[in-house]
């Protein structure tokens, strides 16, 4: 690549100019006492498409949302909260302002005209680039083809004359398609040091020359990505990405109660099975890595009836416990349940009993446990390190490392157990 060639650098706003805003809502869920992974998904799967191409109302979103998600906080305390919990990304502003000194630097986001204009009132974001796009005004998003080029279009250049920084595969992957040279934003002293590779901004400290060759380039900073498919439709993701992780940065959701993002993947509840063409048994998508050509199904009749069996089978011990549980309104375990019909159990069994702990600064009420583990993946990273699985199958159950009462136990009263308890196993006094 010659430098000639360059004649415009474009960078994302949210994630790359802007630190992360998604970082905002999953304040606002643990402030609000939801599950992180619940509250993204209404926001994602139902809201983030309409909003960034104009199609719904800052007003209808706030309304919607609360009524979906159910939180108690007012509606201009939220959208507050939301916009001033984002700031730039810290070097971006003088990155920018040296690049513009060369090259017409644009901006290219997916947003809402009115955070745009919020967020432009308090940071003069239009006054640091030479044009800015902003999805909701243009109608159309990332990565569909047409806004690339109505970017390249306002900074009078073609879309092979552009480097994309962004921090999304997508978003990069569809820059890629117009003939943009894309690049996957992940912090700002990498983003610095392709631009110096590419010979497009000079190092701001003395080291030595950098030995990438320029052939390496595009093997260093472009993502290699693998290709497959989710009901019939193509999408991208990083070599080494899980399924579930893959169908979440593509918007498509598979409901789980073990997986949490911050704990490996246990495979537990197995809800997260989806249906893989060629193979004989469903898989787990929060444990089984995408492959280069994997095709995937993830409501086929077999995931359908395999999640609805499994919901049944642990939703077993709660029945006719739910309209006494401290979980009733929020229950993840109830919502999945009804959201499948699966409330009526088509066995008979024992369900089992077992005394609550009510030693320590949680309750323990193990006849709800549904074993997910979540409990004692928090316990290792955050608390003492106390929980474990007690004996074997139908009488398994989480307790004590020293088979002591919760307050015997060298807990140290961190409560994170209860905030991943995705039931009403655990909770605080």
């Amino acid at each position: 690549m010659q430098n000639k060639e360059v004649k415009a650098i474009i960078f994302d706003l949210g994630g790359v100019y802007f630190e992360d805003g998604i970082a905002s809502f999953k304040e606002l869920s643990k402030k609000e006492g939801f599950e992180t992974n619940r509250f993204l998904e209404v926001i994602k799967k139902k809201y983030f498409k309409k909003i960034e191409t104009g199609k719904m109302s800052e007003k209808d979103f706030w309304h919607k949302f609360k009524h979906d998600v159910g939180f108690k906080m007012p509606i201009a305390e939220a959208k507050s909260y939301f916009l001033s919990h984002h700031q730039p990304m810290s070097g971006m502003k003088e990155l920018v302002k040296a690049l513009r000194k060369k090259y017409k630097v644009g901006l290219l986001t997916n947003n809402t005209e009115v955070w745009y204009e919020f967020a432009d009132k308090h940071y003069k974001i239009s006054k640091d680039f030479d044009a800015v796009v902003v999805s909701a005004k243009e109608k159309v998003r990332k990565p569909d083809k047409k806004i690339y080029k109505i970017m390249a279009q306002k900074l009078g250049v073609t879309p092979e004359e552009c480097i994309f920084f962004d921090d999304f595969l997508e978003n990069v992957t569809g820059a890629q398609k117009v003939g943009m040279k894309s690049f996957q934003f992940t912090c700002l002293a990498d983003t610095k040091q392709c631009l110096a590779d590419l010979n497009l901004q000079k190092t701001t400290k003395k080291t030595k020359k950098s030995t990438i060759s320029r052939e390496s380039i595009k093997e260093v900073y472009m993502p290699t990505v693998v290709s497959f498919k989710v009901n019939n439709k193509k999408y991208f993701c990083l070599p080494g990405t899980t399924i579930l992780k893959a169908l979440g940065e593509n918007n498509i959701y598979v409901h789980t109660l073990c997986y949490s993002p911050i704990f490996p993947p246990k495979a537990n509840c197995r809800l997260c099975l989806v249906e893989v063409k060629g193979q004989k048994k469903l898989v787990t998508a929060c444990s089984t890595e995408v492959k280069e050509g994997m095709d995937i199904l993830v409501d086929s009749s077999a995931v359908v009836k395999s999640r609805k069996t499994n919901l049944k089978l642990l939703y077993q011990d709660h029945i006719g416990k739910c309209p006494t549980c401290i979980r009733l309104k929020n229950c993840e375990l109830l919502k999945l349940v009804g959201k499948y019909q699966a409330g009526t159990a088509d066995f008979k069994g024992k369900q089992r009993v077992f005394k609550k702990d009510t030693s320590g600064v949680v309750v323990f009420d193990f006849e709800k446990c549904i074993k997910c583990r979540r409990c004692i993946e928090a316990c290792k990273k955050y608390g003492s390190d106390v929980l474990e699985i007690k004996d074997e199958g139908f009488n398994s159950i989480v307790g004590t490392k020293n088979g002591k009462l919760l307050k015997s136990s060298g807990c140290i009263s961190c409560k994170q157990c209860a905030q991943v308890c995705p039931v009403g196993a655990i909770y605080e006094k």
